[in-house]
């Protein structure tokens, strides 16, 4: 069935969502992924016993609540609250994880601020020295 070979690749991509969001989680979080979503046997199964892909998906949002920030908990139980592979959940999964790579993003950025604020400044100083530079030979007297 083409659909469910449609739902295999939608729950690999969101798989890797969750590798990616995961990097620096522990082995047992990379595990917990694997068993969740081993995308060999969710199709075989999805064509044996369409309900067995409920555990999967349990699994899935545990997973996925035990590496979210706190401001994703009500997100997380909105999932739980749907927790069958329909349309709806995954677009909602897939949103709630591009949130979560927001929230990384915004924690990485927020943690190395600091630097970041240093290199902008170093890197506008010599932009402007350069530029300073370059027409130093006019007649400018802003540049004196």
């Amino acid at each position: 069935n083409s659909d469910n070979g449609e739902l295999s690749t939608i729950l690999h991509s969101i798989k890797k969502m969750i590798y990616d969001l995961s990097s620096k989680m522990i082995t047992q979080t990379e595990a917990d992924i694997d068993e969740a979503l081993r995308t060999d046997e969710i199709k075989k199964q999805l064509t044996e016993d369409p309900n067995s892909l409920k555990m999967r998906l349990t699994l899935m949002i545990d997973t996925i609540a035990k590496i979210c920030s706190p401001a994703r908990d009500r997100q997380v139980e909105e999932l739980r609250a749907i927790q069958s592979p329909t349309i709806e959940f995954l677009k909602k999964l897939i949103l709630v994880l591009d949130d979560m790579r927001i929230d990384m993003c915004n924690f990485l950025l927020a943690h190395h601020r600091e630097k970041i604020i240093e290199h902008a400044v170093n890197f506008e100083w010599n932009l402007f020295l350069s530029y300073r530079e370059k027409i130093s030979g006019c007649n400018n007297y802003f540049f004196y």
